[in-house]
């Protein structure tokens, strides 16, 4: 069944990089949740991945990304983990396709703020992180959205003000732009 699944991705990667001519792709996306591919194939095809995006690939100058969601917009409450653990994970995975030579240029942050207000400070300094870590790859910002968040009976748990909304975007894009390379 892996091999029939290899062929599949191999195959649908391929035709999307031929099809496309973007200046930058999110080759892989979701890597801590989505992980059923890599458990059966292994971890090692995201690198292989990545290649394949590179040789297929219509603009020759596109740059290539691993994607996550919920890293710098992350819940932030002091004294827990969820920071960390997730960008631990996302270490792990970046690292993973770089030993084994995938071309990675990127590094996407899905930037969906649902949890509340997260400080500008905090925002800043996990791009700092990355920043330092893989100071050759590119950070991006990726699907930037503000959300209200409701409980199951639709009642609203965090409510964004306009102001508030504002202000987040202009400090969050300052932010993103202030880390490109």
């Amino acid at each position: 069944l892996g091999d029939v699944y290899k062929r599949q991705v191999d195959a649908e990667i391929t035709e999307w990089a031929s099809q496309w001519n973007v200046y930058e792709w999110d080759v892989v996306n979701e890597t801590l949740s989505n992980t059923l591919l890599q458990e059966i194939l292994g971890y090692n095809q995201m690198a292989e991945w990545f290649n394949l995006a590179e040789t297929n690939k219509v603009n020759p100058d596109a740059d290539l990304f691993i994607n996550e969601f919920q890293i710098v917009s992350a819940q932030f409450e002091p004294n827990d983990n969820v920071y960390e653990a997730r960008r631990d994970t996302y270490f792990e995975r970046i690292d993973r396709v770089i030993a084994d030579n995938g071309p990675i240029t990127g590094i996407g942050f899905q930037s969906r703020f649902k949890y509340g207000h997260i400080p500008p400070e905090t925002v800043y300094a996990r791009l700092e992180e990355y920043g330092a870590r893989y100071p050759n790859l590119k950070l991006a910002g990726t699907e930037f959205e503000i959300k209200d968040e409701y409980d199951n009976a639709g009642n609203v748990v965090v409510a964004y003000g306009e102001t508030l909304r504002a202000q987040m975007t202009a400090v969050s894009y300052t932010h993103l732009r202030a880390h490109e390379t």
